[in-house]
């Protein structure tokens, strides 16, 4: 677990204490007045300082926070990604399994039947010759259709319990709510402590106490950007429905420019290609995760039925093409991430659709 460091109590204590007593020292060589600006500057510097300490423990369990929502992602998705790849490979044992059923039925149909495998013993010539042909009639007739049932009775129960499996996955799927949640405490967290750096003076920024704070700040800031780039590593493209991915490839093109990918990025981040479309804590709603008021002023009749439905995966995702090309999607690399950053003002949710989209174009 990657975080700031927390202060305990005393070493704060021994922080401030020591801060204000160089302040002290210094000041005292200066003249009285010097040593009263200074004493004031230590007292604010301890206050600032007993202030952050306060907020950055808090920040420390939103780092924690932040990195289990992103690992309950790339963990969920994964999941899912692998009970896809066992049922395919499943349905390929099935499907093996199948031919070899077909092959004997076709070397029974062209022999003759079981009819015609009788009847050649009557022609055979020799013991040994016809020894041979029932052999041959009862392992074809017999012990080759038990065995290429039985694997693909085999192959059938295989598949339905990757099938099961493949559900369970799927509708466990983290999406962009999830993070939400974590990402925007954390980055309240650290905007409140850069905030309360920012109103001290100079004078009290420069106190030993203060300067521990902004490390400590600084330490923080880099965990979370640490955190949220190890994150978005993990999590790989998910598997869909055809009526979802068939969507991005039909949508994509009403903005000249803009790829397919960057629609399923989107799709997988906010609600998992549909498995997850309910209301966000802000109100989004659908598979796109659409403000109503948003999906209003941009929405689009996707499936041409004569409504403008924010639930609908065509209307949904023919307003989110409309949507990002009004936002300069089209117009390269800057163009795409403003444009992701206008469906979510957040950069950690920029980097983590940037990231899938080229992913998915990349097969």
């Amino acid at each position: 677990m990657t975080s700031s460091r927390t202060w305990p109590a005393k070493l704060l204590a021994v922080v401030v204490t020591a801060g204000m007593t160089a302040t002290l020292t210094a000041a005292a060589t200066a003249g009285p007045a010097a040593a009263d600006t200074s004493r004031e500057a230590a007292g604010r510097a301890a206050v600032l300082a007993a202030r952050m300490h306060v907020l950055q423990g808090r920040t420390d369990l939103a780092l924690q926070r932040y990195q289990a929502a992103l690992g309950r992602v790339s963990a969920d998705v994964n999941t899912a990604a692998t009970a896809a790849a066992q049922q395919r490979s499943d349905e390929q044992t099935a499907l093996t399994a199948q031919d070899t059923v077909d092959q004997r039925v076709r070397v029974l149909y062209i022999s003759g039947g079981r009819a015609g495998l009788f009847a050649s013993l009557v022609t055979s010539h020799s013991l040994v010759d016809l020894t041979s042909r029932v052999g041959a009639m009862q392992h074809l007739v017999f012990t080759g259709q038990a065995s290429a049932a039985g694997q693909a009775t085999a192959a059938v129960g295989a598949r339905k319990a990757a099938t099961a499996a493949r559900t369970q996955a799927l509708a466990s799927i983290s999406t962009a709510k999830d993070v939400s949640l974590a990402a925007n405490s954390l980055q309240a967290l650290l905007d409140q402590q850069t905030a309360l750096l920012a109103t001290a003076d100079a004078t009290v920024r420069r106190q030993r106490a203060a300067e521990v704070a902004a490390a400590a700040l600084a330490a923080a800031q880099a965990a979370a950007a640490r955190i949220t780039s190890s994150g978005i590593q993990r999590i790989g493209p998910l598997p869909g429905s055809a009526l979802y991915f068939g969507l991005y490839h039909l949508a994509a093109p009403t903005c000249p420019g803009m790829s397919w990918s960057l629609l399923a990025a989107i799709g997988q981040v906010e609600s998992g290609h549909g498995r997850n479309p309910g209301t966000s804590s802000a109100g989004a709603r659908g598979p796109m995760q659409f403000l109503p008021a948003t999906f209003a002023a941009y929405a689009v009749d996707g499936d041409h039925d004569g409504h403008l439905d924010i639930d609908s995966p065509a209307d949904a995702i023919y307003t989110a093409a409309h949507y990002l090309c009004a936002n300069h999607a089209g117009m390269g690399p800057a163009g795409v991430r403003d444009a992701v950053f206008r469906y979510n003002h957040a950069q950690w949710y920029v980097d983590m659709v940037v990231a899938l989209a080229a992913r998915y174009a990349g097969g």
